[in-house]
């Protein structure tokens, strides 16, 4: 019976010691693996400053050419080094090369070399000459919507010269002129009201009276629809001028409550005029006159009656 007792007792103790033994492992593995992690943190930490310290030393070394490459770019002070040594020291060429982490090849084209010629590297002459790119600026500022093709197409007709529309791309880039949007007209002239207004203010005109009435007036009209872009100098815009630089024509017209009646241009070669003078409105009149019938009624925007109205017409303007 008593040995039948204590045979549990001794059971406990040695599973007691046992589990002792699992949770002391445990904590020193616990332990070890805190420790093998801070050494592991500290070897990082200390090969990031050797890496580190190896790029400042690759930096600094590249910059004073104390430990650079072989046929690297060779800074000024370097070569002035190499001439110094070999030619006033006496330094051999190959010890020159040795010291200064240069090829051999190097240290000669170096002492051969002028010192005092600058270096300039020259492009091959183009085909375009100064006068073909002044020219072709005129072009540019008489017409800034034009393509890049337009202006191939301008100099093979002025100067009978066949050049790529990236040979004017390259051209525009080295004079600093650019391709951007154009300023438009101000859209408040176009505005839905105003449209509104003046087409009411004719259609009143037109039913206030029984004769027909015809509306005479002179403007002047460019002869070419512009782009949204054009070519500018950089930082400047590119202004969809009011009165563009382009040949104009000046013209003199005739609508009615119907549409278009008659009209007339007056420099139809596009050359500048000084304006609309009275002999203008009294010989376009007259071509007018046999056009109407004889109860029409002419308005003359803004206009005094001509001398030449005076007599059987001048109750018809």
């Amino acid at each position: 019976m008593a040995g039948s007792a204590s045979e549990p007792m001794v059971m406990d103790s040695e599973i007691l010691d046992l589990e002792a033994s699992k949770a002391e492992a445990r904590e020193l593995a616990q332990q070890l693996e805190a420790i093998n992690k801070k050494n592991f943190q500290k070897r990082t930490i200390i090969n990031a400053k050797k890496n580190l310290n190896k790029k400042r030393a690759h930096v600094n070394n590249r910059l004073t050419h104390k430990d650079r490459k072989q046929n690297a770019i060779i800074n000024p002070a370097v070569r002035k080094l190499i001439r110094s040594n070999v030619l006033e020291k006496g330094m051999r060429r190959k010890a020159a090369a040795e010291v200064f982490k240069v090829s051999i090849r190097q240290v000669y084209r170096i002492i051969r070399e002028d010192p005092n010629q600058k270096k300039i590297n020259q492009k091959r002459p183009g085909k375009l000459t100064n006068e073909m790119v002044t020219s072709l600026l005129v072009f540019i500022e008489e017409k800034l919507a034009s393509t890049q093709k337009e202006m191939v197409e301008f100099l093979q007709t002025t100067f009978s010269v066949s050049v790529s529309t990236q040979t004017i791309s390259n051209l525009l880039a080295d004079l600093d002129v650019t391709w951007k949007q154009t300023t438009n007209i101000p859209a408040s002239w176009h505005q839905p009201n105003l449209l509104v207004q003046r087409a009411n203010f004719v259609g009143r005109r037109g039913l206030d009276l029984k004769q027909k009435v015809v509306f005479v007036d002179e403007s002047g009209f460019d002869l070419h629809s512009g782009r949204s872009h054009g070519y500018a100098p950089s930082g400047q815009p590119s202004v969809l001028s009011l009165v563009p630089k382009v040949k104009q024509v000046t013209l003199i017209g005739a609508i009615s409550k119907t549409g278009y009646v008659y009209h007339e241009i007056l420099n139809a070669d596009g050359k500048k005029t000084t304006g609309v003078g009275a002999d203008d409105f009294c010989l376009f009149l007259n071509s007018l006159g046999s056009r109407l019938a004889n109860d029409s009624l002419g308005l003359l925007q803004g206009a005094q009656t001509p001398s030449c109205l005076s007599g059987r017409g001048q109750n018809r303007y």
